[in-house]
């Protein structure tokens, strides 16, 4: 009888293991999944950011470049003016 007992209390135990283990794994694995998904979207969101930075960086560059040009355009425009003006 204690034989069967013990049997029983190990299969009872087993089982209760089993439900408990068996969820919880698949919980850990799954969260697992999502958390590694996140940081890999978080990689490339922060890679993405870095090139807007870049590309917001080239275009001041630019804009500072054509309100220079616009300025040395206007100067040329004026001199040219004047020197039509002093031609008789």
């Amino acid at each position: 009888m204690s034989t069967n007992r013990t049997d029983m209390a190990f299969k009872v135990i087993s089982i209760v293991s089993a439900i408990i283990i068996v969820p919880t794994f698949s919980w850990v694995w799954s969260t697992q999944s999502r958390l590694e998904r996140m940081e890999t979207d978080q990689i490339r969101i922060q890679q993405e950011i870095q090139v807007i930075r870049d590309n917001s960086t080239d275009i001041q560059i630019i804009k500072r470049d054509i309100e220079h040009i616009t300025t040395n355009l206007k100067e040329i425009k004026d001199l040219l003016t004047d020197m039509r003006k002093e031609k008789p």
